[in-house]
């Protein structure tokens, strides 16, 4: 495990040992009870080390872990999710669009994760991320609003804003088919 203080250094080591990288992505630490990888023991005992990991390249946030979530994931179910806002917010996108463990949905990790403890902010800065999460259905046919009805811990006005987002996400995706379909229209007769 490398323990270090000055971030800086440990930043320029990561970003000139690409080699290095594959050490640690293979590194695996044990105990009497768990096996974790080395990111998800840093995660867990050093989260400000987090960053420097996933910005020298280190662990991509679309790199699976052993624990079958991406890093991306793991960050967003565990206590510093806040910090995906600070990464290149494609690279969230589509490391948070892979499915992990029946919940092919960000929201749904989220909410699982904190339950009633959900940061509503954050709640809003997912649905802006990916707003086909408000239309997608998991393996059981079920949407984010099934899942909401079943939880009693998700809040009215949490389902009120999910709910308004759904309308304005299905209207602007009508208003972009049909121009599609008079752009297609106009293409074809010319």
């Amino acid at each position: 495990m490398i323990y270090t203080n000055d971030y800086e250094l440990l930043k320029f080591v990561l970003e000139n040992t690409k080699d290095f990288h594959i050490y640690l992505q293979n590194l695996y630490i044990e105990d009497s009870n768990t096996k974790q990888s080395y990111f998800e023991r840093v995660l867990s005992t050093n989260p400000e080390l987090v960053s420097v990991l996933v910005n020298s390249g280190a662990f991509p946030l679309s790199f699976r872990l052993n624990s079958s979530f991406n890093v991306a994931q793991r960050i967003l179910v565990s206590d510093v999710y806040n910090s995906l806002r600070k990464y290149n917010q494609d690279e969230v996108r589509e490391a948070l669009t892979k499915v992990s463990l029946g919940m092919n949905f960000a929201l749904k990790m989220y909410f699982e994760a904190s339950k009633e403890n959900y940061d509503e902010e954050f709640v809003k800065y997912l649905v802006d991320l990916e707003r086909t999460s408000l239309i997608r259905k998991d393996y059981n046919g079920k949407d984010i609003f099934a899942y909401c009805q079943k939880n009693s811990f998700i809040r009215k006005e949490t389902v009120d804003f999910l709910t308004r987002m759904k309308v304005l996400f299905v209207i602007e995706v009508k208003k972009n088919s049909s121009y599609l379909i008079r752009t297609f229209k106009l293409k074809s007769i010319n």
